[in-house]
């Protein structure tokens, strides 16, 4: 079954099935990351085994339409090219802590007036207004980026997989061949990458905000963590990572990674991170025990 199915993910939502793909597949990533229209659904014909399909079921106190509708709102938000990357995360940290408290006791009209009130706020330039402020907290991400990463730097088998996360090392200001951060270069390391990081970009310009809405379409996102804050939670860190990893590239060599670089990079993370849910219980536990887990402190890891 897992030959059968991997990589993709099949779920049964109500009167349809959807499939997508898992990106630690190098081919599932290029196709996911590169193409400009990979998140244009279309219908087909599949020939698939029962028991490679998952079933979903609502919440307490949500029907499916009322899921289908939040999760395809937060997916919206995301597509939303009137504003950067950063600004469509930081709208849907806030729809999501509001979401949480709302599904204590949700109803139609709840779900509908909130839906409503952000895409008024995103419509109007609102959140360019809020967020006009906000500056890059570098050290932050650093930091705390650095230290996830540094939680699985382990050895690997992978040759590929070496050779990219010694490069990492290296782009990071590791002092030896350890692979061990120093924090005194790490910050000034990671604004240099993080800086070019966009140029390299101009090759696989979707590849940031398609896997994020990969990631959240597989996971039926905001619906796939004990509530839609902590599924948030996830994404970002999960996205803070993934940029970490691309700007220590960026800044580990003297020419800009390639596309096939940059998603080779997204590949073995999914791989390396992704597949361990050992490690996503590690990091919320983490961020909770530090404080680290309040909205207004996870804004500072969003704009670069």
């Amino acid at each position: 079954n897992t030959c059968n199915d991997y990589p993709r993910h099949t779920r049964r939502f109500a009167d349809q099935v959807e499939q997508s793909l898992t990106l630690s597949c190098p081919e599932a990533a290029r196709l996911a990351l590169l193409s400009p229209n990979a998140f244009d659904f279309v219908e087909t014909t599949l020939t698939l085994r029962e028991e490679t399909i998952s079933t979903t079921r609502p919440p307490k106190g949500l029907t499916l339409d009322q899921m289908n509708e939040v999760r395809l709102f937060c997916m919206q938000v995301i597509r939303t090219e009137a504003l950067e990357l950063w600004q469509r995360l930081a709208v849907l940290g806030l729809f999501c802590e509001q979401l949480s408290a709302i599904l204590a006791a949700p109803t139609d009209a709840k779900l509908r007036e909130l839906i409503s009130n952000f895409t008024e706020m995103i419509e109007r330039g609102w959140v360019i207004e809020a967020l006009g402020d906000m500056k890059p907290d570098h050290t932050t991400q650093a930091q705390i980026f650095a230290m996830l990463w540094q939680t699985k730097n382990t050895r690997t088998h992978s040759e590929l997989q070496r050779k990219t996360m010694e490069q990492i090392a290296k782009g990071l200001g590791a002092v030896d061949e350890s692979g061990i951060v120093g924090v005194d270069k790490l910050t000034d390391a990671y604004t240099v990458g993080v800086a070019r990081l966009p140029d390299a970009l101009r090759q696989a310009p979707h590849l940031l905000d398609h896997y994020l809405l990969n990631e959240m379409f597989r996971e039926l996102f905001p619906f796939g963590d004990s509530s839609p804050y902590q599924h948030y939670l996830r994404l970002v860190t999960r996205y803070g990572l993934v940029r970490l990893m691309l700007a220590a590239l960026c800044n580990g060599a003297e020419r800009l990674p390639t596309p096939d670089e940059s998603i080779n990079v997204v590949h073995i993370f999914c791989r390396r991170y992704q597949h361990d849910q050992h490690f996503a219980s590690h990091v919320n536990t983490a961020l909770k025990n530090s404080g680290w887990d309040k909205l207004e402190k996870v804004y500072r890891f969003l704009r670069a």
